[in-house]
């Protein structure tokens, strides 16, 4: 979401403006309507040489390019205003790759932070995936979090392999996440050795 942002309506004729109640319509119909008034400073008189604010707010429920049209009656006349907004994808960012280095099989190895956090201007819900036998969360404080904007959360991965076979070991931590209508998922590729 941002704003509100401020129309500032000047009257610079001699005449006092009468102004009715602004709307907003979206073009074409058939996208979601991001597009809304947070305030309005202007419906009624406005003197000569006077100005009245509308505060507009865009908080597209999806991605993409969306625009639509202010309309302000004013003195048996109206005003328009062409509205545009894009909204871009909201990506929370994790280690790509994190390694545990070498744990004996049955074992428990090192246990370590990742953090998830959310660089966006709105909150991001997160959801949870269990993790198998070889890695395990010792806290999860990410897992069906409403993650706001600007914070981060914390999950503790344990590797413990349990295969007797050594060998490189890896698994994807994944936590899906949604935001308005749009989802997608975080991920962190988890890497041990079994000796």
């Amino acid at each position: 979401m941002t704003g509100p942002h401020l129309i500032r309506l000047y009257n610079r004729g001699a005449n006092v403006a009468v102004i009715g109640i602004p709307t907003i319509a979206i073009a074409p119909v058939t996208q979601p309507n991001a597009f809304s008034l947070a305030s309005n400073g202007c419906s009624g008189p406005v003197p000569p040489n006077m100005n009245c604010a509308l505060g507009l707010v865009f908080a597209p429920p999806l991605t993409g390019t969306m625009t639509g049209v202010l309309s302000i009656p004013y003195n048996g006349g109206q005003l328009q205003v062409q509205l545009s907004g894009t909204a871009i994808p909201a990506n929370p960012s994790a280690p790509k790759q994190v390694n545990f280095g070498g744990t004996k099989h049955g074992q428990v190895g090192r246990t370590l932070k990742i953090n998830i956090a959310n660089n966006n201007p709105i909150p991001l819900q997160l959801g949870s995936r269990p993790l198998t036998s070889d890695f395990g969360t010792a806290n999860d404080g990410c897992a069906n979090q409403l993650l706001a904007a600007h914070t981060k959360c914390s999950v503790m991965v344990t590797f413990s392999p349990q295969m007797s076979a050594g060998g490189l070991l890896t698994e994807a931590l994944t936590y899906g996440f949604s935001y308005g209508g749009n989802a997608s998922a975080v991920t962190t590729e988890l890497m041990g050795r079994a000796q």
